[in-house]
């Protein structure tokens, strides 16, 4: 099981390497890009997903499968909010569907964060915030909307919208992503118990009564998260390249890591 394991993490490695080397260029391409909300949100997600598999390789390391599973569940969301942006500017020729998520996504965070206030509030007996008016204050684009529009768009960037979205979207001819997708949705509502202090996410963890079996299982949960994060360095590189060509070798020698990262077999068990 090491074994398969160290090589996963040296694919990985090499798929960073590859995507380091062309941090210069990738930054240039936002600069003359057309997309440029587009890729600057999908940098943005290329590292938080970084973050989050270098997290599980930690849980790895200390067997902590609570710990494995709860990251995962949240760079799976991470990945997926990735797709609907590149997918959609890929579909649509065009930037507006990332400069609306980079003018209203905040607007969604801050509204679920004001509820919470008015939460806490309600148990105090202190005076509830008025949630629409507040919005107003704080972002302008929002000023000229109704109430049901504030609401509207607020819940645009909600996970089972996007999940909607994407699954509207042609990606069928996207490097095997498709397949890759289709199973991390249920595993994103599989995984939420972890999250959410459930009774399913207690049971498996205490099912799993042997060291190695866990061993096993948050190694398969890296594999995974290597898989997302060489996926987002692999499309984001693609639409930079859009605008600068000399990325081509680079996604070539990306698609053929990632190539032979998505066809190990993750039978740990026969190493």
């Amino acid at each position: 099981m090491r074994d398969h394991f160290e090589k996963i993490k040296r694919l990985d490695f090499e798929i960073n390497e590859a995507y380091a080397n062309v941090t210069v260029e990738l930054a240039e391409a936002m600069k003359t890009s057309s997309c440029k909300h587009t890729l600057m949100n999908l940098y943005r997600l290329v590292a938080s997903c970084e973050s989050l598999k270098s997290g599980i390789e930690d849980a790895f390391q200390s067997c902590n499968l609570y710990v494995s599973k709860s990251l995962l569940r949240s760079l799976v969301e991470h990945f997926l909010r990735f797709n609907y942006l590149c997918f959609s500017h890929v579909e649509n020729e065009s930037d507006s569907v990332a400069r609306e998520f980079s003018e209203f996504c905040a607007l969604k965070e801050e509204m679920d964060s004001i509820k919470a206030i008015n939460f806490k509030n309600k148990i105090t007996g202190s005076d509830g915030i008025d949630v629409n008016e507040a919005i107003r204050a704080k972002f302008p684009n929002a000023k000229n909307l109704s109430n049901n529009q504030i609401d509207t768009v607020s819940q645009k960037w909600a996970y089972k919208r996007i999940v909607d979205h994407i699954s509207n979207l042609d990606i069928n001819g996207s490097a095997g992503i498709a397949d890759f997708l289709s199973t991390l949705v249920p595993l994103y509502s599989q995984l939420s118990s972890f999250i959410h202090g459930g009774l399913s996410a207690n049971e498996y963890v205490t099912s799993i009564t042997e060291a190695e079996h866990e061993t096993l299982v948050i190694a398969e949960d890296y594999w995974t998260a290597c898989r997302i994060s060489g996926f987002t360095k692999v499309f984001s590189t693609m639409i930079a390249a859009e605008s600068d060509t000399s990325l081509l070798p680079t996604i070539l020698q990306l698609n053929k890591l990632m190539g032979q990262l998505n066809g190990e077999s993750m039978d740990f068990s026969s190493s």
